[in-house]
């Protein structure tokens, strides 16, 4: 998983200029959004565990649809993608840079994809974890001051953990959206939709066309 990791990092770049951004702020706000939600969730997160599952599973499944359509894409030519747009008529320099940044941007959602889904596993291991609380029944064979440990600094650390990557599976799959929309939008028609400008969005843009997530 460290190349998954290390591949899905090294798609946060500017899209205007192409330097690259610093990812730990990302995870720094996430941290603390992590921490206050503990903090207000002190009687526990079943309910938004079970909640989280649920919405998590859906998503991993529409993911899996985008991981098929990557692969099927992969398949195609170069000059079959930009032939069923119309884009690329005369075999211009132009466009087949445009086309080499879509095959660049496709490798990178496919990434992007892997990681969320990673996250997103983690994520269900640590809610179903605290979901079942390690077990009371577990923790009182060793007697109650070790349970009253386990549940007074142990809990809360697993809590703010399964917050942190719930609310990074969710902000991992709100930019493979962003991006997947834009790919479709360079590849199979411009002008279908401008999107707001993102600073993690990849490749330069065209002059017409919209700027990427």
């Amino acid at each position: 998983m460290k190349e998954v990791i290390r591949q899905h990092w090294a798609t946060f770049y500017r899209y205007d200029t192409g330097v690259k951004t610093a990812v730990w702020p990302r995870y720094v706000l996430l941290a603390v959004i992590a921490i206050l939600a503990t903090i207000f969730a002190r009687g526990g997160i079943k309910d938004f565990g079970a909640s989280a599952i649920s919405v998590l599973s859906i998503f991993v499944g529409f993911s899996f649809a985008l991981l098929f359509f990557i692969v099927d894409e992969k398949s195609k030519s170069p000059v079959e993608l930009d032939e069923g747009s119309g884009a690329l008529a005369d075999g211009e320099l132009e466009e087949e840079v445009k086309n080499d940044k879509l095959i660049r941007l496709r490798r990178e959602i496919f990434y992007n994809l892997s990681y969320f889904n990673f996250v997103s596993f983690v994520a269900v291991v640590f809610l179903l974890g605290h979901s079942f609380s390690i077990s009371k029944g577990l923790i009182g064979v060793f007697g109650i001051e070790l349970e009253a440990a386990f549940f007074t600094y142990v809990a809360p650390v697993g809590m703010a953990l399964a917050f942190f990557f719930v609310f990074d599976a969710l902000a991992s799959f709100y930019r493979v959206v962003r991006r997947i929309t834009f790919y479709f939008t360079e590849t199979y028609g411009e002008g279908v939709g401008n999107q707001p400008d993102s600073p993690t969005a990849t490749n330069p843009p065209e002059p017409a066309s919209p700027p990427a997530p």
